[in-house]
């Protein structure tokens, strides 16, 4: 089988980060690979490369013989390359614009004629225009012939033909309406029939299920071969679904940090070591399987916090399904999933950041009114982001007196004090107080943002991925101090956390999310003497 495309020693940096160095695959025609890696690896970058948003620092990208070093980004479309979008917020910007003109886009730089032509409306540009518009409803007419195919006839559903043969309303009964009326899914569907409308050779699809709901994502799979069977189209598929990418995809390249760690079939890779450690971390097994508080103290604490029925959209994107949770007191939870599965999503509406449509939050059995971090600060929330985010132009000292200012203990508050408790935690700040906190190391900024949390004493600690791109050493010790504060202070901690390893070495409980929904959940004496169990619910199995 030969080479569709072939991609040698790719490097590209920002800001003197490489982003991706010395990159080498190949795509073989009628191919589809999966290019998967944790946050950060590059993904999406291969993709800003390949569509020529990015203009590489060296190597090699060769489609069919020609160099696509030497195009634009609009002469790809006759060549044979189109592209879908992870983030679908550039809809916002055309709202008004019809279904199947959106669809006519990916017909952009394919028999234009001249704005002359155009504008005298001579019958040869009438009639090349009428055949484009007849392209593209032939595109929507195929996606609702897939449906038909694929899905349950909709009388078999209870419901009558309304639309097309089988009763499926699809995007050809949207064509004339606007893309704002459309639901997140159905946008997403209107994505890769404006990229599958030119007839590519070879799809690049990014992140093409982030945002949907598990049925429809349960479907994307079939929808993708069905494409692959009709136009013989190769792809290369970013996804953060590894159970429907895996099933789909010929071979699969896995990248980590920039480069490329290993590449082989589904199978080998899933199964692959290196790969399960850049997801689960590396295991310490005796940490893990070292006595931790029994199911019966986690079962039988008092419930700190309660979520109930959590639904949270990101616009028409749906992040969080009905999601349910408690955290007793005096417990370390970790929240596990992979990327786009709700995570963050959970923390910020527990925080108040993001405003659920609906569900419910209660703290110490007192209702939390949903979308107001400031009511979420004074009933003893703290919220600590993933990336250090501080203060960056103040004094670490000044960052520390910031985060213990809440204005129901300004008459008990002794800043001077608390500075002094949080010396115990964190002592390395105590020689750094006048620094600019822009001056310290990752790891002393990341110290500083969990310190300037426990500033107010909370009674729920929320940590986004505290030990994100830290040094080994820095990771240790903020694993240390978490489980500290623990034990130490009236504070429970939910925490999401890539380093599943690390996680598993001082949490009580944890939880699974999958596309927003709760997958599992368990004491981590369930959990830890089979680690498969979450390898499992990351689809490496």
């Amino acid at each position: 089988m030969s080479d569709l495309l072939q991609v040698s020693n790719l490097t590209i940096g920002f800001g003197g980060i490489k982003a991706i160095e010395d990159l080498s695959f190949s795509i073989p025609k009628n191919s589809f690979v999966g290019l998967i890696g944790p946050n950060g690896a590059g993904k999406t970058t291969v993709i800003n490369c390949l569509s020529r948003v990015y203009t590489p620092k060296s190597g090699k990208m060769i489609f069919e013989d020609q160099d696509l070093l030497s195009l634009r980004g609009d002469q790809l479309v006759k060549l044979g390359i189109a592209r879908t979008f992870q983030d679908l917020n550039f809809f916002s910007l055309i709202p008004d614009m019809m279904v199947v003109d959106y669809v006519r886009l990916g017909l952009f730089g394919l028999g234009h004629n001249s704005l002359f032509f155009d504008g005298l409306q001579i019958k040869n540009s009438r009639a090349k225009e009428w055949e484009l518009k007849k392209r593209a409803r032939r595109i929507l007419e195929f996606f609702r012939e897939m449906r038909e195919a694929l899905e349950p006839r909709q009388v078999e559903r209870g419901y009558p033909f309304l639309y097309g043969k089988e009763g499926f309303a699809d995007l050809i009964d949207m064509e004339h309406q606007p893309i704002e009326s459309l639901s997140f899914a159905w946008r997403r569907r209107l994505d890769l029939a404006r990229a599958l409308v030119s007839e590519p050779k070879l799809l690049l699809l990014d992140e093409p299920a982030q945002g949907l709901p598990p049925s429809e994502i349960d479907n994307l799979g079939k929808v993708l071969n069905k494409i692959r069977q009709e136009f013989g189209v190769s792809a290369l598929i970013v996804e953060h679904n590894m159970p429907m990418l895996l099933e789909i995809s010929d071979k699969v390249i896995v990248m980590d940090a920039g480069k490329k760690l290993t590449e082989g079939a589904p199978k080998e890779v899933r199964q692959n070591p290196e790969v399960i450690e850049i997801y689960l971390g590396k295991t310490d097994e005796e940490k893990i399987k070292s006595p931790r508080i029994s199911d019966a103290k986690v079962n039988s604490g008092r419930s700190l916090l309660v979520v109930k029925d959590l639904n949270v959209f990101y616009g028409h994107a749906q992040a969080l399904f009905s999601l349910s949770l408690e955290l007793k007191s005096n417990q370390i939870a970790t929240v596990l999933g992979t990327n786009g599965s709700g995570k963050s999503t959970l923390l910020k509406a527990i925080s108040g950041i993001e405003r659920p449509t609906f569900g419910e939050i209660w703290i110490k059995d007192e209702f939390l009114p949903l979308g107001w971090p400031e009511f979420a600060a004074e009933r003893g929330i703290q919220y600590v982001p993933q990336g250090h985010v501080i203060f960056p132009d103040l004094s670490v000292l000044d960052n520390l007196k910031i985060g213990g200012f809440l204005p129901s203990k300004k008459k008990t508050y002794d800043v001077t004090k608390e500075v002094e408790r949080i010396f115990h935690f964190f002592p390395a700040l105590k020689d750094l107080l006048k620094i600019e906190a822009t001056k310290l190391s990752g790891g002393q900024q990341q110290m500083l943002a969990i310190a300037q949390a426990l500033m107010a004493r909370p009674s729920v600690l929320l940590l986004d991925e505290p030990s994100l791109g830290l040094a080994p050493i820095y990771v240790d010790a903020i694993f240390s101090i978490i489980k500290r504060i623990s034990a130490e202070e009236e504070c429970s901690i939910l925490m999401v956390e890539q380093n599943v390893a690390k996680a598993l070495e001082i949490s009580d409980y944890i939880f699974m999310l999958n596309c927003g929904i709760m997958a599992g959940q368990g004491s981590v004496d369930q959990f830890k003497n089979d680690v498969s169990i979450i390898s499992k619910n990351l689809g490496f199995f």
